[in-house]
């Protein structure tokens, strides 16, 4: 299946999704429910707040306007030495400006274009000091425009404002409470409080807006409730937290109070086993799923 297919198929049946008491929703008895299901590719695909859609396709150092046939309305990136280049490229999200944000891996920084893909200025640098970031993964915004990024092999995760002046940063390295190891990932929920992907010490590690350690989730392990290598997280509008778990090949998910409420398997759409990578909503009520090929359990 090409990529134009991939997108005719996957539209339609996010659209079928998108009609089921999902994430908004409530069920009978009142409660909020998670999303039941999920959508999965081999494609990097991100959407906007307008619901434009986006692939970030990291080999080519590129990412790509799609059009909703799949035609690329514009492109930006390419592995060169000019201002707006890019470097494998990991992720990309609309700041309250209405700018795109993107985490620029490869260079060490966060690159900032306008919605005609026009570069307009750079955040961080690559290094280890105050505004530099050694292996950059992920990146969020909350409700006050701060801008969150995951500076994994410096153990932390830098926090700037949407025009990239420095603010606090949050996490110190180590194993205990208050800790992090890798960070990968992070989301803000609607208290906006920051939950980080705190990939090596396997859990979900969950900080005030002013840098206050309040509790974490999930452990190392195979049963629920457990990651083997978490790696990203997304927050729904119940303040479900769905953590991908791209060794265990599995998508957990929890309760606004960190309790474990279900499991997904991840498939593609053959029915292959399969990594989760990356997480992005294409509406509030759709989860789409970036994920590569894997292996039968």
């Amino acid at each position: 299946m090409n990529r134009r297919q991939f997108l005719g198929a996957s539209a339609k049946l996010l659209g079928a999704v998108a009609l089921l008491p999902l994430g908004c929703a409530e069920s009978t008895t009142g409660n909020p429910q998670p999303l039941p299901s999920y959508v999965a590719g081999e494609e990097d695909y991100v959407w906007d707040n307008l619901g434009n859609l986006y692939e970030i396709v990291s080999e080519e150092h590129v990412i790509r306007r799609l059009a909703p046939n799949g035609t690329v309305m514009w492109e930006i990136g390419g592995l060169e030495d000019r201002a707006g280049d890019l470097n494998y490229p990991l992720e990309m999200l609309v700041g309250p400006n209405g700018l795109l944000y993107v985490v620029d891996h490869g260079n060490g920084e966060i690159d900032v274009f306008d919605s005609n893909g026009e570069h307009q200025f750079s955040i961080g640098a690559m290094g280890t000091g105050d505004n530099e970031f050694s292996y950059a993964r992920d990146a969020a915004f909350d409700d006050l425009g701060n801008l969150y990024v995951s500076d994994s092999l410096n153990h932390r995760v830098q926090v700037f404002s949407a025009q990239g002046s420095p603010l606090p940063d949050i996490g110190l390295f180590g194993v205990d409470e208050g800790q992090l190891n890798c960070p990968a990932s992070m989301a803000v929920d609607s208290r906006q409080d920051i939950h980080i992907v705190d990939a090596g010490n396997a859990r979900v590690a969950v900080f005030s807006s002013a840098g206050e350690y309040l509790m974490s989730y999930g452990s190392y392990g195979t049963d629920p409730g457990q990651f083997i290598r978490p790696r990203d997280i997304v927050i729904d509008a119940n303040d479900f937290s769905y953590v991908a778990d791209s060794v265990g090949q599995s998508i957990s998910v929890f309760d606004a109070n960190g309790q474990f409420v279900t499991r997904y398997a991840v498939q593609l759409s053959d029915g292959t086993p399969a990594h989760p990578l990356h997480l992005s909503f294409r509406t509030v009520h759709a989860l789409y799923v970036h994920a590569m090929p894997g292996y039968a359990a």
